[in-house]
């Protein structure tokens, strides 16, 4: 069995150790080759982006959403468009990454959605939907329970909310 000098010990520690040395340069030859064929390939031609591409077929009337007219009294000739669109209305910051999917509950009943947001740290953060202020009592975190996914609101008394 022919086997390495450089390698010490045993005849199967010499031999597997050569066969890996042999891995090795293999394996940086065929690096050295497909970067050899990379490097004269033709360049990369991107794709058109998407709203450049025509339609497949003809939108549908209820596909395409018209902004809607709405009159802002009885006498006035003044009228508002409602946005058809996703607008940002705002940001907000939480202590930490956020861990898992917010939810978005009504926590205190006023009407407004609240956003139930867990962080990387185990707190609880609710942020105000119509604003993004923190609510009230949180961030909040329990001294004897982690939470490692998103908050299922539940009706603890019974009233029918959350």
């Amino acid at each position: 069995m022919k086997h390495c000098m450089s390698h010490l010990g045993t005849k199967v520690f010499a031999s597997r150790g050569c066969a890996a040395a042999g891995m090795a340069i293999k394996a940086t030859i065929v690096f050295v080759v497909m970067m050899a064929v990379a490097v004269s390939a033709d360049p990369v031609k991107w794709a058109e982006p998407l709203f450049k591409k025509p339609l497949l077929r003809k939108l549908l009337p209820e596909e395409v959403m018209a902004p809607e007219t709405v009159s802002s009294g009885p006498l006035s000739n003044e009228s508002n468009t409602c946005r058809s669109g996703v607008y940002l209305e705002w940001t907000a910051r939480v202590g930490s990454s956020v861990f898992a999917t917010p939810r978005i509950v009504d926590l205190n009943h006023d009407g407004n959605k609240e956003i139930l947001v867990p962080t990387y740290t185990q707190y609880f953060e609710a942020l105000d939907g119509v604003n993004g202020e923190d609510e009230i009592g949180f961030p909040f975190v329990h001294p004897n329970f982690k939470s490692y996914c998103s908050p299922i609101p539940v009706d603890m008394d019974g009233d029918g909310k959350t």
